[in-house]
């Protein structure tokens, strides 16, 4: 190539020396002696051109940077907050998919049901099959139902505008507390209370989703559920309605009845609360990682306005990131969520990583021009900053592909941050350092001295071979714990982990796992009615070899047949020919069938309820719904309106596994490529396997559970623990010096190890006030980049440099 290069060449203490060439690379030879010289040389000539570009027009690049990302940020005025626990973390697995489908079609539906439902306890803990507190539950129903939705002529889509939550009420439990109300008010044959069956005017009403925790005539639990259709055009409507109605619950001082409304709506506002609550602590961390920074760069300039201006534009690139990647989502139209507010923060913390690194090259090199100094730190930061920038942008987006949809956009929103601060730092904090008027470095160069200095008797050290030796013990007894610690992680996800776990709903939910303990209504299909009857039959008794079944729950059909209505038919037609009789006495049983062509006799499709109690937690449900998925007859289907949720559980350890063997090989491929030795890239991507795997024992040695949210935190471990080798591994394997040598490691130590380990800093006092907040989503990512700092610092004071000194001696050997 006929362009005007300048050679580079390093020497140990960190000094430049540069001279024309007209006709050469920009290289320096790889430590291998022949290998990486076109890595090498291409990563130069790139960062010296993008240095000495910047260089020579600083300040229209800077203002011109600092302008577009401002006017970005003005686009934040589109900004609006939306959570949807359902439909944000939940993620409908090909089986739930179908079993859905089979719910809809078989009810006539094209969305799923809007659900709430009110549960009622007494406060003395006895019945609440006593007249004074069912009729203080009963009142709190009729005085909910009216809850006016204020729809106007301007809102409303039709003529009749309804007023009151009541006037849209698509189905409820109203029959089972008419039952409940007369057996107490006025008693009598008319009205008996009985679980799971009651007599109401001659008729069997099916009490089981009504009553919980029934025992010598006493109930523990009342729960009233009525739902709405899913694509009801007031629904908006009625979702305001249920949180108004849930917050006059939660100031009602009844000593009587103690009463819960569980909505989507209600876990959506109190996740919205939950997230705008964890800002002060955030601020907070802010704060005091803006006095650490301000601190330690104080110490390299010895100048307070030179430390006030560098600690402005480090804090101030990211915060562009993070505000230009929310107007970019903003004018998009798609809405923020919970965990889309940890992105700001989380570019906040990493993305000063870059800015130290510049700032320490920029004040331990020699005092050359302006546009020399500055192509000196492009040269030595540039690869290894845009090597973690694309290591973080490609675990997010792997992230992104795994992941719930609100965690998906949390993990894109990531990556369009990383990548925006990767553009900030390099176009505008980096020209902002020619702005100093002193450029003179104010730390002095290392001289050699007589005695041997801290760090080459460490180096030296490192290579004794009993040291080597029990480093390795040391090494393996921690990957082996490590290992036993992903593997114990139980898989586990509920509602209560996305919000304040001190709040009232969390608090409440605990009745929830009551009632599923004690029994849970599960819906079965027949998805093809067979011919024969008595083939029928002998499926339904299969029902009753499963362990978990609640053994005096009727199922109807099994009632059907045990009166002798299906006679000795065997054809199916003729053994529902009494089919109508049976519905006048279980009247319940009506929304059970699906007759063809309006003939009451022949009956299309068939639906029943199962009863299964002994499962409370999410995690117990989410088990028991696989396992009764295996135990279905043939044509059988099994429905769960919340599968999509159940099924990111049994799912949750494939998924991570598959994830971060993706991510370790998507790292792996970067490294070689952005690396200009094998070895380099070896020592690196080892080093990344080695930070994950301490990161995940970790989690689990916190309580941890191997959740959806896990698995991002573990992604984005696998990408940001590549900040830690990623400098130290490219400047040792970059530069033209003996490894084998003490010395040359700790110059590199010196020069890289230093700035990371402040990095890593500035992120831990930024999220560790987020430790003590209480919601386990936050927590949970506070405690992982606690780990990635503690476990990543460990490494790189020990680990990473005794791997480089082992292949750097066995490479001298074989050399």
């Amino acid at each position: 190539m006929n362009c005007s290069w300048l050679k580079l060449q390093v020497t140990r203490s960190t000094q430049v020396s540069f001279s024309n060439d007209n006709n050469c690379w920009l290289v320096g030879r790889s430590v291998d002696g022949n290998s990486g010289t076109g890595i090498l040389a291409l990563h130069r000539c790139i960062f010296w051109h993008i240095g000495t570009f910047i260089g020579q027009h600083y300040g229209s690049c800077s203002f011109l940077t600092f302008m577009f990302a401002v006017a970005l940020s003005c686009f934040n005025i589109y900004l609006r907050f939306d959570d949807d626990f359902r439909s944000g973390y939940s993620q409908l697995d090909s089986q739930s998919e179908i079993e859905h489908g089979i719910f809809l079609n078989f009810n006539g539906l094209t969305k799923q049901p809007y659900t709430v439902m009110l549960v009622g306890e007494s406060v003395d803990g006895g019945s609440m099959l006593r007249k004074e507190q069912f009729m203080v539950m009963r009142n709190e129903i009729a005085r909910g139902l009216s809850t006016e939705l204020n729809i106007t002529s301007t809102t409303g889509f039709f003529r009749f505008f309804p007023r009151y939550l009541k006037d849209l009420v698509l189905f409820s439990d109203d029959t089972q507390f008419n039952v409940i109300e007369s057996a107490l008010t006025n008693p009598g044959p008319n009205a008996q209370i009985g679980y799971p069956v009651a007599k109401f005017f001659g008729q069997n009403i099916i009490m089981a989703r009504a009553i919980y925790g029934y025992k010598d005539g006493g109930a523990k639990m009342l729960a009233y559920s009525f739902g709405f259709t899913g694509d009801n055009p007031y629904l908006e409507f009625v979702k305001k309605a249920e949180v108004l109605w849930s917050e006059r619950l939660k100031s009602d001082d009844n000593n009587i009845t103690r009463m819960r409304l569980f909505g989507d709506s209600v876990v959506n506002s109190e996740i919205s609360s939950s997230a705008f609550g964890a800002c002060p602590y955030f601020l907070v961390g802010s704060a005091l990682m803006i006095l650490f920074v301000f601190l330690t760069l104080f110490r390299y300039s010895k100048n307070s306005l030179h430390a006030f201006y560098l600690t402005f534009w480090t804090i101030c690139c990211p915060l562009l990131a993070g505000a230009c990647t929310m107007a970019i989502i903003s004018s998009l139209g798609v809405p923020v969520n919970c965990a889309m507010l940890i992105t700001p923060f989380l570019v906040l913390g990493i993305g000063v990583d870059d800015a130290f690194l510049m700032i320490h090259h920029w004040y331990n090199s020699q005092k050359f021009s302006k546009v020399a100094r500055l192509r000196y730190v492009m040269l030595r930061t540039g690869p290894s900053i845009t090597l973690t920038s694309v290591t973080n942008i490609t675990a997010f987006l792997i992230g992104s592909y795994v992941s719930a949809p609100d965690l998906r956009l949390f993990c894109l929103s990531a990556a369009l941050a990383f990548s925006l601060d990767w553009i900030l730092q390099v176009f505008l904090f980096s020209p902002m350092l020619l702005f100093l008027k002193d450029v003179k470095a104010e730390v002095p160069l290392i001289e050699k001295k007589s005695t041997k200095s801290f760090g080459t008797i460490y180096s030296e050290w490192l290579r004794l071979t009993w040291v080597r030796v029990v480093l390795s013990l040391v090494v393996l007894a921690y990957w082996t714990a490590g290992i036993y610690g992903g593997v114990s992680m139980e898989e586990n996800f509920s509602p209560e982990k996305t919000f304040d776990s001190q709040s009232f709903l969390a608090k409440s939910l605990v009745q929830n796992e009551e009632m599923f303990r004690d029994h849970e209504i599960i819906r079965v299909f027949i998805n093809k009615v067979p011919n024969d009857a008595k083939k029928l039959m002998k499926r339904i008794k299969q029902f009753r070899r499963i362990e978990y079944l609640c053994s005096n729950f009727p199922i109807w059909i099994e009632e059907y047949d045990a009166k002798g209505l299906g006679g000795n038919a065997t054809d199916i037609e003729s053994y529902f020919a009494n089919l109508g009789m049976y519905l006048i006495q279980y009247p319940n049983t009506v929304k059970d069938v699906l007759f063809s062509n309006r003939i009451i006799s022949r009956v299309e499709k068939i639906a029943f309820d199962l009863c299964v109690h002994g499962f409370g937690s999410w995690r117990e449900r989410a088990l028991m719904l696989q396992d009764l998925r295996s135990k279905m007859p043939e044509g059988f289907s099994v429905y769960m309106s919340e599968s999509a949720v159940l099924a990111l559980i049994v799912s949750s350890r494939s998924a991570v596994l598959k994830s971060v063997i993706i991510t370790l090989i998507c790292m792996a491929v970067i490294c070689l490529v952005f690396f200009p030795t094998l070895r380099g890239a070896i020592c690196a991507i080892t080093s990344v396997a080695s930070i994950t795997i301490g990161v995940v024992g970790g989690l689990y040695v916190m309580g941890a559970d191997l959740d959806t949210m896990v698995l991002v935190n573990i992604v984005m471990a696998v990408g940001l623990t590549v900040d830690f080798s990623a400098h130290i591994s490219y400047h040792c394997f970059s530069q033209d010096i003996g490894l084998a040598n003490p010395e040359s490691l700790v110059d590199v130590l010196q020069a890289v190890a230093v700035p990371s380990v402040e990095a890593a800093l500035t992120t831990v006092i930024l999220v560790l006030p987020l430790y003590f907040y209480s919601v386990y989503m936050y927590v949970t990512f506070a405690k992982t980049v606690l780990l990635i700092a503690l476990v990543g610092l460990i490494h790189t004071v020990f680990v990473i440099p005794f791997i480089i000194s082992v292949t750097a001696c066995r490479y001298t050997k074989k050399k």
